[in-house]
């Protein structure tokens, strides 16, 4: 499993809106940490980058972040993109109610890390529930 220690620094950050120059550098160091592992692990990414305008070489001076191409929806209903870790990963759908599904996989550390930020979301709101919640009807 690859080892992003600043995304999972940042994915387990308690307060999800927690905003200063340390969360500030360590958003910094997670976004270039995990387009740099796409960029090695997952086919075509760097062909969409280049495709983009976005030399791998520059990734390490990017300032912000929205310099990045952005992959929309449409994108993942066409394609399965899958780097090393999500080859045996968990496949989410969406409901595919405009058309056809858009399909992602996770692997352990990933689904993990997501699960975590909505926990913390969740405690931060208040919308934690005390026990079990039996949702059958």
């Amino acid at each position: 499993m690859a080892s992003l220690a600043n995304v999972d620094a940042l994915c387990a950050l308690d307060h999800p809106y927690l905003r200063n120059a340390e969360t500030d550098r360590l958003f910094d160091a997670a976004m270039r940490e995990i387009t740099l592992h796409h960029l090695n692990h997952t086919p075509f990414y760097d062909r969409w980058l280049s495709d983009n305008g976005i030399q791998p070489e520059s990734i390490d001076n990017i300032q912000c972040w929205s310099q990045l191409p952005p992959l929309f929806a449409n994108y993942f209903k066409r394609r399965l993109l899958l780097s090393e870790t999500g080859k045996e990963g968990m496949e989410l759908t969406s409901s595919g109610t405009t058309g056809q599904k858009s399909r992602m996989r996770y692997d352990s550390r990933s689904i993990g890390a997501a699960q975590g930020m909505v926990d913390h979301i969740f405690r931060y709101y208040g919308w934690e529930c005390s026990g079990l919640l039996n949702l059958a009807t």
